[in-house]
């Protein structure tokens, strides 16, 4: 069976600033247009070479539960 292909475009969701921890870990955090708080920051976890492991983590702030 052979695989179709769909064209897709990007949309605009938001956008993020570089921050700095107290740790000195450096993240990136922003608001998306909806007033959704996303914070990405490097996968300590991540090896080079490794494909089952993102190089980065995206999170969505959610009120604690």
């Amino acid at each position: 069976m052979s695989e179709e292909r769909q064209e897709t475009e990007l949309k605009d969701i938001g956008g993020l600033f570089r921050n700095k921890a107290k740790s000195g870990e450096v993240y990136y955090s922003g608001k998306g247009q909806d007033g959704t708080t996303y914070v990405m920051f490097l996968n300590k976890y991540w090896k080079e070479g490794d494909t089952n492991k993102p190089y980065f983590k995206l999170k969505k702030r959610v009120p604690k539960a």
